[in-house]
């Protein structure tokens, strides 16, 4: 009677033993099979995870959150660097509105000085106009903003009352006037 006894092969970096790997065992992504639906790069994003992905994702902020501004390195100083209070001009006038027939517009202006035709302009009533009258404005002329009241009704025409309007006009630093 004959024993044939074969050799102990070598094994690699880790040993499988019923299926399952030694705590910390690494294996190389390139070991791995394609998995279905995963490509290497979602794989590749796996890369630093140290526990559970939902756990570390339950730790940051919550999507609705606030900041104060000074909670923010150097915000405030940002925001002024950008938007300087002198760039935005304001002025009021009470316009005293006659009829606006039904698809018509009516217009009346504005003086703000400073004001330059590449600015741009936002028009808002102190009060409630009734109808339906849309309001909007543009600087018409150096120091004119142009107010325009459009009733959008197809059928009727509106006569509202008198209204104080404030044109705000925020200059645009980036281009000179035509």
């Amino acid at each position: 009677m004959s024993i044939n006894v074969k050799p102990l092969q070598a094994f690699n970096a880790i040993d499988i033993i019923n299926n399952e790997t030694p705590a910390g065992a690494k294996i190389s992504l390139s070991k791995i099979a394609e998995v279905p639906n995963i490509s290497q790069t979602e794989i590749g994003y796996l890369d630093g995870v140290t526990s559970s992905i939902q756990t570390q994702l339950n730790g940051k902020a919550a999507t609705a959150h606030t900041h104060a501004i000074a909670d923010v390195t150097n915000l405030q100083t940002s925001l002024s660097d950008k938007f300087n209070k002198a760039d935005v001009l304001s002025q009021s006038k009470t316009i005293d509105l006659v009829e606006i027939a039904a698809m018509s517009t009516l217009t009346d202006t504005i003086i703000v000085t400073g004001a330059a035709t590449v600015d741009s302009v936002i028009v808002t009533p102190q009060s409630a106009l009734t109808g339906k009258i849309l309001i909007y404005g543009y600087v018409s002329a150096a120091d004119t903003v142009t107010v325009v009241f459009q009733n959008i009704d197809n059928s009727a025409g509106v006569d509202p009352a008198s209204v104080v309007v404030k044109a705000l006009v925020i200059k645009n630093t980036d281009q000179a006037p035509a």
